[in-house]
């Protein structure tokens, strides 16, 4: 679970006045839309270290390999993601790391299941991805659309996601994800280098006030992309070529 002292720190002010139990349950339930953004952000990406961000983008997190950004639309309760980074890695790599569903239960934050639903194509497919979410809130899932393209000049590879609630049946346990869109691009820069872009919109459905989702905006990011960084240094998808990706 990741550090969300910071955050913690926000939900006590803003509950001065409530009791030990409700002070917990609300960092309960900010760890649920940590949670929550953590394990979506894996669905989509877009990557340029050097892309420019439009000056409604507020730099939430930056460290030495990317920079998190978060913007609120007056149209939309909820915050939207941006990740703008630099990655060593080739796109087969990087590409079989996102499209790899069933090991995501082994490095994405709190995953129950992960797996393709049903296979469209070279590059798209339905997939379903649920997650354990702390008590007291109900436990989510995602049923979402997946493609893959690439420009055959410049090789940048994007992807884009985007939620497909009622393609299969709702089950009893679950609040069923209702809006979810997010991409990834991921542009070839020199030595082996990727230029990674990554946008991520949600509304989480159910009971989850917007407030809390939006305090989590940052920490959830970070803790995904750390995870990311981590899979892609252990080699893991070194040697692998991924069907319709060709390298630069």
């Amino acid at each position: 679970m990741p550090n969300i002292s910071g955050i913690d720190h926000v939900l006590i002010s803003y509950h001065t006045d409530s009791t030990s139990y409700h002070t917990l349950k609300d960092k309960r339930i900010t760890s649920c839309a940590i949670t929550l953004i953590a394990l979506f952000m894996i669905s989509a990406c877009s990557c340029g270290a050097q892309t420019s961000i439009d000056k409604d983008w507020q730099l939430m997190k930056e460290n030495e390999q990317y920079a998190i950004y978060a913007r609120k639309l007056h149209n939309s309760k909820f915050k939207e993601i941006k990740v703008i980074g630099r990655i060593e890695s080739s796109l087969s790599a990087i590409v079989m790391a996102l499209e790899d569903i069933e090991y995501q239960k082994k490095w994405v934050l709190r995953t129950l299941e992960a797996y393709e639903v049903e296979k469209l194509g070279v590059g798209k497919y339905h997939f379903y991805i649920s997650t354990d979410m702390p008590f007291p809130v109900s436990d989510r899932d995602l049923v979402c659309y997946y493609e893959r393209t690439q420009d055959p000049i410049t090789k940048v590879v994007t992807t884009k996601s985007y939620a497909t609630p009622d393609l299969i049946p709702k089950k009893k346990s679950f609040v069923r994800i209702p809006s979810f869109h997010s991409y990834y691009t991921l542009k070839p820069a020199q030595e082996g280098w990727l230029d990674m872009e990554y946008f991520l919109k949600i509304d989480p459905g159910g009971a989850l006030p917007a407030w809390v989702v939006n305090l989590a905006a940052t920490t959830g990011p970070n803790s995904t992309m750390k995870s990311l960084y981590e899979v892609i240094e252990t080699g893991k998808y070194d040697d692998v070529v991924v069907e319709g990706v060709v390298e630069p």
